[in-house]
């Protein structure tokens, strides 16, 4: 079985279809787990509302990473992969990451093709993955968004936990500690998630993001 982590938090124009993209995969062994950080507008009514299976836990608001850590806590699955609220899982992401892990056995973690859509300017663009030595290639950016993984859920218990402390690229810092520890990434190139970067997101405010990755480098 798969777990599917969604941290949110006020989400309740964006949670349906993030969902909808979820519960329409080709692969249906999965569970949505979705860990509401603090929401204070009707996130819980929306995605309740859509599927009686999906798991909702509600804690005080703690942050992103707090969120995925109450997700990975909460997993029931051998597989585990993080969905942020805005984004869109196509129809075969889990299909095809299973696929991969059952042609490359050996294989810690799967990372997908990414499509990003541009908001303000309804641009679109493909996320370059690297097809090789990833884990080199995380000491120098962050090679894919986080939707893009889908990790061994015993890797994870290994690994440990999301970085509470950043505020931005705990993802980067996560598969960093992953690769560190000589864990195997492999890529999917027939998979694929949407990514979609709104005014708000983190990766439209560049300085701060900058500064950011400059803090994950000299960590």
């Amino acid at each position: 079985m798969i777990s599917v982590v969604i941290p949110l938090y006020n989400k309740e124009a964006s949670i349906a279809q993030s969902l909808k993209s979820v519960l329409s995969q080709e692969y249906d062994d999965f569970e949505v787990v979705i860990v509401d950080d603090g929401s204070t507008d009707d996130t819980a009514v929306v995605a309740q509302g859509l599927d009686s299976s999906i798991r909702y836990i509600h804690q005080e608001n703690q942050g992103l990473s707090e969120a995925r850590n109450t997700g990975i806590r909460a997993a029931k699955g051998d597989f585990l992969v993080f969905l942020d609220a805005d984004d869109l899982l196509t129809a075969n992401t889990l299909s095809s990451h299973l696929n991969n892990f059952a042609a490359h056995p050996e294989l810690d973690a799967s990372v997908c093709l990414s499509l990003q859509a541009v908001e303000s300017n309804r641009s679109t663009y493909l996320w370059p993955l690297k097809s090789s030595h990833l884990d080199m290639h995380l000491c120098h950016s962050n090679i894919s968004p986080v939707h893009t993984f889908m990790l061994r859920t015993r890797v994870a218990r290994e690994i440990g936990f999301f970085d509470p402390d950043l505020k931005a690229c705990e993802d980067q810092d996560y598969w960093l500690r992953c690769a560190a520890s000589g864990k195997r990434f492999g890529t999917n190139a027939d998979g694929m998630v949407i990514y979609r970067q709104h005014g708000q997101s983190m990766t439209s405010q560049m300085s701060r993001q900058l500064a950011h990755d400059g803090a994950i480098r000299f960590k």
